[in-house]
């Protein structure tokens, strides 16, 4: 290994060379020592800083190792330090403005012709000198110099007009050209942008129709329209007051097929990074006054669905778009809004197919699609959201999801998608405890028994014996699990007695269905008319009470349809008890 020069023994020249470096602890002694004798250093001179700032400028135009990272850092550190003295770092004249003079010597050296040669540059070198611009603007923007409010508003205008005549250069600079012009808005002062954004980006986006607007330049529309709805010093423009520029359910509505396609065509942008457009897109949602359930529910009944899982439409690209944007939506808003997130074709298309385990068609996606079940319910089991119905209405839309899924026969989503999804939400993965919270356990677990006898005997009542024996194992598996996990908290009596209630209503549920015949048992009122002309016998009434009795005194109170129960569901619950 490469031993690192220290910044006291690292000479001026030496410096420039390891700001190329791709260690990042020997780009950041290099930038510091020459900063250090650029600033601090006594024995500075302007030839030096000129020298300097022609090295830095030339450098961002290099694409040898990391150069582009070093040089911009640096020279955003120099302008931001040097910002009281730039005259006599930099050698400017004193009659000219510094920051206006620092644009025009960035243009000069990253442009092709900049060193005098008038003859064309080859593809690579043009792309290198735009690359270069793109770095230089980024290191002026972040050393904080445009957003004083002394910083002219003809400068941050025309740095505006740089970023567009970089973003219509080549289709695959939009997105960091954007993404430049979003961190210039963020950064300059009020009054520039209030200046800039009728007068530079209002005209860059009227161009066109909205609904053919690049998803770049959607992407910067939107992210205006959050800043002007979250920042009451900015003047509303005609983009937040214009009503075919507003975010409505009626954007994404198949009336409007443009736009949907244009925002398809982002999963080219494949995980782990996501295009800028979806990020402006829930930051707008987040700042705007509309209906912001009704605008997620267009979005995933006209666009995610349809043209992101639909089997006629998906690639393993727009499914990881899918994959990423439900996690996103997950993630972002409250689950009262996106309650028609995790329906069942889409748990279907976007987890079930991508994580099958088929040793001859294993998808490609599975990593992904794991990846994102374990930050949904790393989002679920939160502190935050522990008093919360997130993490029972995860479990009930993926439990529904894979029931109604046609394509699967396996009910059971650990073993399903080979993770421990519904064993973290449930709380009953291995080595998980939960001393301060038993009795919210308690209760979610109740609620999913209960859950879960429902949809067996819905799957009776249907004659779906094949997921009603499923419900069966997965009852079963669940009274095991509660079980060991008791096992792990000995001295914990209230842990003991849910578990042993757990237990016993799966244990009496299965009794009951698998060996009674519901149609003789009576309630306690049906015992008193029958036997009104005899003495009472406490005996009998200490018998209604039983637990086998009452669960099975309980389904036939339910409906009638649930007591004929098939012979191989029976056997099924009788083998389980056993």
């Amino acid at each position: 290994m490469k031993a690192i020069v220290s910044k006291e023994n690292m000479s001026f020249l030496d410096t420039f060379y390891g700001l190329a470096s791709p260690n990042g602890l020997e780009r950041a002694t290099a930038a510091t020592a020459l900063v250090q004798h650029i600033v601090v250093s006594s024995d500075n001179n302007k030839e030096d800083g000129k020298y300097a700032l022609q090295r830095l400028c030339k450098g961002l135009c290099s694409g040898r190792a990391s150069a582009r990272q070093g040089y911009a850092s640096c020279l955003s550190t120099l302008v931001k330090l040097s910002s009281s003295s730039e005259s006599t770092v930099w050698g400017c004249a004193p009659e000219k403005n510094v920051l206006v003079w620092l644009r025009e010597q960035l243009l000069h050296f990253t442009s092709p012709g900049g060193n005098n040669s008038q003859t064309p540059k080859r593809g690579s070198e043009d792309r290198d000198y735009r690359f270069g611009r793109l770095f230089g603007i980024l290191a002026m923007i972040r050393s904080g110099t445009l957003s004083s409010p002394d910083a002219p508003t003809e400068l941050v205008s025309d740095y505006m007009k740089d970023l567009i005549a970089l973003y219509e250069y080549k289709p695959w600079m939009r997105e960091p050209a954007v993404k430049a012009m979003m961190d210039l808005i963020s950064s300059c002062h009020d009054d520039s942008k209030n200046v800039v954004i009728p007068e530079v980006i209002v005209p860059f986006l009227s161009k066109d129709d909205p609904n053919k607007l690049s998803a770049e330049q959607l992407a910067l529309l939107w992210y205006v329209q959050a800043k002007e709805n979250s920042s009451p010093e900015l003047s509303p423009s005609s983009l937040s007051s214009n009503k075919k520029t507003l975010l409505t359910p009626q954007t994404f509505s198949s009336s409007s097929p443009e736009l949907l396609i244009t925002l398809r065509d982002t999963s080219t942008v494949v995980h782990p990074r996501c295009h800028i457009v979806w990020k402006a897109l829930w930051d707008n949602l987040k700042s705007t006054k509309e209906d912001t359930k009704s605008i997620i529910n267009a979005l995933i009944e006209n666009f995610l669905f349809p043209h992101l899982l639909c089997e006629t439409m998906t690639t393993h690209e727009r499914r990881a778009l899918a994959l990423v944007l439900i996690w996103q939506i997950f993630t972002t808003f409250q689950y009262d809004d996106i309650g028609q997130l995790l329906q069942p074709r889409i748990v279907e298309r976007a987890f079930l197919h991508t994580t099958n385990n088929n040793k001859h068609k294993k998808s490609l996606l599975q990593p992904l699609a794991k990846f994102v079940l374990r930050k949904l319910v790393e989002h679920a089991t939160q502190k935050k959201n522990k008093d919360s119905e997130l993490r029972w209405n995860l479990i009930r839309d993926l439990q529904h999801g894979i029931t109604q899924a046609k394509s699967n026969k396996i009910l059971n989503f650990d073993i399903a998608t080979q993770t421990t999804t519904m064993q973290t939400l449930l709380g009953l993965q291995y080595k998980q405890t939960h001393h301060d919270n038993d009795q919210d356990f308690s209760q979610m677990w109740e609620r999913y028994v209960k859950f879960l006898q429902t949809e067996m005997e819905s799957a009776i009542s249907s004659k779906d014996e094949h997921t009603a024996r499923s419900y069966v194992d997965i009852l079963y598996n669940f009274a095991k699990r509660v079980f060991h996990h008791n096992a792990s908290t000995k001295d914990d009596s209230s842990a003991n007695a849910t578990t042993t209630a757990i237990i016993q209503t799966i244990a009496s549920l299965f009794l009951v269905q698998g060996c009674m015949d519901m149609t003789t048992i009576h309630d306690s009122q049906d015992a008193n008319v029958t036997k009104s002309s005899k003495k009472k016998k406490k005996s009998r009434k200490k018998e209604i009470l039983h637990l086998v009795v009452r669960t099975a005194t309980s389904l036939k109170d339910q409906k009638s349809s649930y007591l004929v129960v098939p012979y191989s569901v029976r056997r099924s619950m009788l083998g389980r008890l056993h």
